[in-house]
């Protein structure tokens, strides 16, 4: 069991190298990324322009969860999409009394709430 969980990424990485991004290829990529717990909390679009994951969560905790890992996370998308794909991550708060943005386009993402930019590891 131990070498199929050493091996799973990697194939996963092999298999969504071959396609476009794509709504469901950016979801996987987050959620191997960023495990469970993280990926409930947020949503993610990309930004194919600037190469950044748009990132909305519900509160101020969560933000700084991501920003904080936001090195990790980049690294992780690099193994998983290609190296360069993410360059940084732009976390938003957008309190889950609102309305949720899953499926809207990264235009729509960037116009909503302030919020904080994270730069890739070495960016």
């Amino acid at each position: 069991m131990h070498i199929v969980q050493q091996s799973l990424p990697a194939v996963v990485a092999a298999l969504l190298e071959r396609h476009p991004m794509s709504p469901g290829k950016l979801t996987l990529a987050w959620h191997m990324a960023v495990g469970a717990s993280l990926a409930r909390a947020s949503e993610v679009a990309f930004d194919e322009g600037r190469r950044r994951l748009l990132v909305t969560v519900a509160d101020g905790h969560w933000q700084r969860e991501i920003e904080r890992a936001a090195p990790t996370i980049c690294g992780r998308l690099d193994g998983l999409l290609g190296p360069g794909t993410v360059v940084g991550l732009d976390v938003r708060v957008v309190p889950a009394s609102r309305s949720r943005t899953r499926g809207r386009s990264a235009g729509a993402l960037a116009n909503r709430s302030a919020g904080a930019s994270a730069p890739a590891k070495g960016k």
